[in-house]
């Protein structure tokens, strides 16, 4: 059995829809319903979950364009 990392999965992954928001998320961008990029930072996916952004990544993704408008 080989274990991968969080980390491991995002660098496959940077071509794809595909995005960190916090040590423990990555996130599909496909089932990202709304992104509140605020203080407090977080994103909300189609099935109703809301994930905060960790405030590094919040900082990054502020001045990104990442997120689709």
């Amino acid at each position: 059995l080989i274990a991968r990392t969080l980390k491991d999965y995002e660098r496959l992954l940077t071509d794809s829809l595909f995005i960190r928001i916090s040590k423990s998320h990555l996130v599909n961008l496909r089932y990202v319903r709304r992104v509140c990029l605020d203080k407090l930072g977080e994103v909300e996916l189609t099935n109703g979950h809301v994930i905060r952004i960790s405030r590094r990544r919040l900082a990054v993704l502020r001045e990104s364009a990442q997120w689709p408008a």
